[in-house]
């Protein structure tokens, strides 16, 4: 049996608060500098799942252009 552990992982902190710990760098993950630490539970699994499935190579589809201002035909 073998068990995939995936590269970001939520982790319960002291206060009942969660982080998100990049388990390839041996470290807490942070975007744009700032630390992934104090997360809600929901947020900190929203935030894990998202990055996991980044990691693994999914895309994600590009949302429909809006078209530009109607133009009036004279």
């Amino acid at each position: 049996m073998s068990t995939v552990k995936e590269r970001f992982e939520c982790v319960r902190e002291p206060l009942d608060t969660w982080m998100i710990w990049n388990h390839d760098r041996q470290q807490i993950m942070s975007l744009s500098g700032k630390p992934l630490i104090g997360l809600h539970a929901e947020e900190a699994a929203s935030l894990c799942d998202f990055l996991n499935d980044v990691a693994d190579g999914v895309t994600f589809a590009k949302p429909a252009r809006r078209a530009g201002p109607a133009t009036e035909i004279r």
